[in-house]
């Protein structure tokens, strides 16, 4: 069952009510069906006062395990298929002007080895003749489990009506006044994200973000991570120790945070996600030269078709040419130096907490899960930062932004997080592979962030055309 919450459904059927095709899932618990479906009923050949359907169907049963205590970040089990009996039968009680009112009968028997499901209802359902439909139902549900000695007995009460043209003018009515007053509430409470924090507010947030367990600090973390840009530079100054938290979660949501509270940070953060997607730059240094210092996780440029691509340095090789890999670390090549472009002094800079002149990038490589040494973790960029005389600046941004990286991924309430990595994505849903256990499950957009859906947009574009000096990919391999 997967509640009650907005689905779309397709289905082709025949003037008699019988269903050929169905496209989409509203189904119901306890083995009631489909809530789109719920109308529709098989009505006999000819006009008869009494008449039957029966025949064989399917019982799909799939094991749901939810984590995190939410449907959103659910593991989908293996799918258990039984046969099973199905029978509907119809009686006329009573016809009165256009409305002709029947009794109805339904059954079904799921036998299994362990286990032996039957439903047994009977109730009323009213036809309107005059126009085709059905006018309203009344039935009684009861589902019956049989395990071993033990019988479990589910009683469900199945009741709708047709709306009259007054009853709908008033539904339609209070759900225009629904969205207006959810949209006010939106306006407002976005409005009041992106104040200035308060002087009570700011030292509540810092006194949470000082906790010690990873639950503590999620909370105000992803509180800020939700506001808008406010810009407050003692709560920044909070938040960057936790961009060298042991946690992976509470490093990725500190530098979710910080973007909202950091100028700075956000700039370079900024610059970072655009070296860190295989998209053209807009943004270059100066010229790689023979006197350029260049070491491993640097970020570089290079040209094709006409237009400039992030690379990361992987080495330097002994005849002074550089390999490096592109931004998802999936190719690896080799340029003269004179193919390259600096990134902005500042990113590699920042990156490595090291200054340095705009023709001389730091030696110190960014964290890379692909190339980077392990001693070149936040740990060390934190102590590489503070050990300057300078001004203090935020750390790194954790590396999250390529395909092959873990993030952490929030609900649409920001009440929920799970730490997994990009699998595939279509129109409506996204696969993710879960951190802890490697599993793979499927989450809808819809229930992103916003934070996260943008980050699917933009790691999901890319360059178009065919690459006119690569030949072309066999489907095969």
């Amino acid at each position: 069952y997967r509640g009650l919450g907005r689905t779309i459904n397709k289905f082709s059927i025949t003037p008699r009510g019988e269903v050929r095709v169905a496209e989409g899932d509203s189904q119901l618990p306890y083995l009631i069906g489909n809530l789109s479906m719920l109308i529709f009923e098989p009505l006999p050949e000819t006009d008869k006062n009494s008449w039957t359907v029966s025949g064989a169907s399917s019982v799909y049963e799939e094991e749901d395990n939810p984590r995190f205590g939410h449907p959103m970040f659910r593991n989908r089990g293996p799918v258990k298929t039984t046969k099973a009996d199905e029978s509907t039968s119809f009686t006329l009680l009573e016809t009165k002007g256009d409305l002709a009112t029947y009794q109805k009968t339904y059954s079904l028997n799921v036998p299994g080895d362990d286990e032996t499901t039957t439903i047994n209802s009977k109730g009323r359902w009213t036809f309107n003749q005059t126009l085709g439909l059905p006018e309203s139902l009344d039935l009684e549900h009861r589902m019956n489990i049989k395990e071993e000695n033990v019988t479990i007995e589910i009683p469900v009460k199945i009741k709708y009506h047709r709306l009259s043209s007054e009853e709908f003018a008033d539904f339609e009515r209070k759900q225009k006044e629904e969205q207006e007053r959810r949209k006010l509430e939106h306006e407002q409470r976005m409005a009041e994200l992106k104040k200035p924090l308060g002087d009570t507010e700011r030292q509540d947030l810092a006194t949470k973000l000082q906790g010690g367990s990873m639950h503590e600090l999620m909370s105000p973390l992803i509180q800020l991570s939700h506001r808008g840009e406010v810009n407050d530079a003692e709560i920044a100054k909070a938040i960057r120790p936790l961009l060298n938290h042991p946690e992976f979660m509470v490093r990725n949501m500190a530098a979710e945070a910080l973007k909202n509270v950091s100028p700075e940070f956000r700039r370079i953060h900024s610059i970072y996600e655009d070296y860190s997607r295989p998209m053209p730059l807009d943004n270059m240094g100066p010229p790689v030269t023979d006197k350029t210092k260049l070491a491993p996780g640097m970020f570089v440029a290079n040209q094709e078709h006409s237009r400039w691509y992030p690379k990361r340095v992987t080495r330097v090789l002994a005849d002074g040419r550089v390999e490096v890999q592109d931004a998802h670390g999936h190719r690896t090549e080799t340029f003269a130096r004179s193919d390259l472009r600096q990134a902005p002094a500042e990113l590699n800079q920042f990156l490595s907490g090291t200054p340095a002149p705009a023709a001389a990038p730091s030696n110190s490589a960014a964290p890379s899960r692909r190339t980077t040494p392990r001693s070149n973790s936040y740990a060390t960029q934190m102590r590489n930062r503070t050990a300057q005389p300078a001004a203090p600046a935020p750390t790194a941004p954790p590396m999250n932004n390529a395909d092959d990286e873990y993030r952490t991924w929030t609900d649409d309430t920001g009440s929920f997080a799970v730490v997994a990595q990009f699998v595939s994505s279509d129109q409506k849903n996204v696969q993710l592979r879960r951190k802890n256990n490697g599993k793979i499950f499927t989450v809808p957009l819809d229930r992103l962030s916003k934070v996260d859906r943008q980050w699917l947009q933009q790691h999901q574009q890319k360059p178009q055309g065919d690459n006119p000096f690569e030949p072309a990919s066999n489907p095969f391999e």
